[in-house]
């Protein structure tokens, strides 16, 4: 046998070596004067010499020893412990939604191990699903990867984390609704179901946030809804003060339930998921909206704060934004807004865009001024200036 051969060892290269109780032969190499010892899983000499070089050339390029539990960790092991996190720290239903989005993760990776997972494969993985599936459906498959992977590193679990393919999303929604459409969804909803749209319109709160109010969270006396964390989508509280049209709705709602016989701490009890969903389709299709959507009515208030002269720093903060983005996202600028843009700019101007003239004169030039204008363009000739006056002296 060579002299690399099992039990023998050059300096600084290692030995391969048979244990009495072991089928497996295992490998030996030093760094920094201590010894590592580990089983290359075979008992064929080719595969522990293979190992050995591995561990060799890792100290070689990074100084350090590789911990050999860390290129055990599985996939599946990765994904239980995203999993694991969802479910201590996020709702019950982003839990159902992640569970459902990472079947497509494991169909594809569930037999490599976590340190296989690498940007040509995700990459690969992106190509491929493209096929099939929207691009917004891919980018949330491959958010998640990369989640997984970051909390295995940060438990010392994975060594290094790939770089994750980005996927281009241009799925902004653009619905909004005006006043007058709001009118006309109200009409064709019933008594205990309209109030809660109004609510939505006029706060900009998310659906979940408005059927799951309770009256503890309710402050007439300071006009404000108070959240706290554990009611709102980012885990943030939340003061939204509320206007004298939704104070009139809920001072209603409170009427109605300390005449009733039933106490509910929710202010709006008798309004279920499933229930406000089955109306507002209703609703909306008779109103002749039918594209219009309950997270319209989110986006259409941020709009109507910012056009009303609420800072976007304000809009966030009643929203429950935690990024400029997604307000970008909301406030959304329509062809309507920019023919008005237009109109007040001809009108500071003093310009009838029908007939591009002047109707009225600049601000800031008396009409004096306009007159020897037009005297030069018409005659060629520059009048003389009257605030300019010349004295002629002879000799």
């Amino acid at each position: 046998m060579s002299g690399q051969g099992m039990g023998t060892r050059r300096r600084g290269m290692g030995r391969i070596y048979a244990r009495s109780n072991s089928p497996c032969l295992w490998i030996e190499y030093w760094h920094l004067g201590r010894r590592y010892r580990e089983s290359c899983g075979s008992h064929l000499e080719a595969v522990a010499r293979k190992l050995l070089r591995l561990r060799l050339g890792e100290i070689a390029r990074k100084g350090r020893v590789a911990n050999p539990e860390l290129e055990r960790l599985t996939y599946g092991e990765v994904e239980a412990l995203l999993l694991a996190d969802i479910e201590a720290n996020r709702r019950p239903n982003y839990l159902a939604s992640a569970t459902r989005r990472v079947k497509h993760l494991r169909q594809a990776f569930g037999n490599l191990r976590a340190l296989e997972i690498t940007y040509d494969r995700l990459a690969r993985y992106k190509a491929a699903r493209l096929r099939s599936a929207k691009p917004a459906t891919i980018r949330l498959e491959l958010a998640l990867m990369g989640r997984m992977l970051r909390l295995a590193h940060k438990a010392g679990r994975l060594e290094t984390v790939p770089p994750i393919p980005t996927v281009a999303v241009d799925n902004a929604r653009q619905g909004f609704c005006s006043p007058e459409e709001i009118d006309r969804v109200l009409a064709h909803l019933p008594a205990h179901v309209a109030p809660v749209v109004r609510v939505l319109y006029d706060t900009g709160m998310r659906t979940h946030e408005a059927l799951q109010l309770e009256w503890s969270r309710v402050d007439f006396d300071a006009q404000s809804i108070q959240l706290r964390g554990s009611d709102t989508k980012t885990h943030r509280p939340r003061v939204i003060p509320f206007p004298s049209r939704v104070a009139a709705i809920l001072r209603e709602q409170r009427d109605l339930a300390m005449a009733g016989s039933r106490i509910t701490s929710g202010v709006f009890p008798d309004v279920s998921a499933s229930t406000f969903k089955r109306w507002w389709l209703r609703a909306v299709r008779a109103a002749g909206l039918p594209a219009l959507r309950p997270h319209d009515l989110r986006r259409s208030f941020a709009r109507n704060a910012v056009r009303s002269g609420v800072s976007e720093g304000v809009v966030m903060a009643l929203t429950g934004h935690r990024t400029r983005s997604m307000l970008d996202r909301y406030n959304i600028t329509a062809a309507a807004d920019l023919f008005e843009a237009m109109r007040r700019m001809d009108a500071s101007q003093g310009v009838d865009r029908h007939t591009d003239r002047h109707t009225c004169p600049p601000a800031g030039i008396d009409r004096r001024a306009n007159q020897l204008r037009d005297m030069e363009l018409v005659t060629g000739i520059e009048p003389v200036t009257p605030s300019l006056r010349v004295t002629c002296s002879t000799s």
